[in-house]
């Protein structure tokens, strides 16, 4: 059996989205339009430079958020509107911290991860190296 590996699967990803602590996927084949949808919880590294770049990654978010609750709340005020605009505010932030708090590598390890659920709609092409739809699957 092939590997898999991000290398082998990423021109098969039509759709990527990293929420909470998984990545949600959808693979699909360019030539036989095979389809599948995966997902995958990601595992974080634990090395020196992850941790650290994680950390100053939440800290910029955390202001980020903060100044624009300010702005906003400096702008509409501290009634229900303002309520509403920082909380659209701060859901419309979230998406960006859950994928910024993951490195690349990391994401890619649980697409990868996410592949193997539904690799019997795929075979892999050892001419090209990749993985492809499995007509009829």
């Amino acid at each position: 059996m092939a590997e898999i590996t991000y290398a082998t699967v990423k021109h098969l990803v039509k759709q990527e989205k990293v929420e909470g602590g998984q990545v949600l996927c959808v693979f699909e084949c360019p030539q036989c339009g095979v389809r599948a949808e995966a997902n995958a919880p990601i595992e974080m590294q634990r090395d020196v430079r992850s941790v650290a770049e994680k950390t100053v990654k939440r800290s910029l978010f955390g202001s980020l958020s903060r100044g624009i609750s300010k702005a906003i709340g400096g702008a509409v005020g501290g009634g229900l509107a303002g309520q509403v605009a920082r909380s659209v505010s701060h859901e419309a932030l979230s998406g960006a911290r859950d994928k910024a708090s993951y490195s690349r590598p990391e994401i890619e390890g649980a697409v990868a991860r996410a592949f193997t659920s539904v690799q019997a709609k795929f075979t892999f092409d050892e001419a090209r190296g990749l993985w492809v739809g499995r007509p009829g699957a």
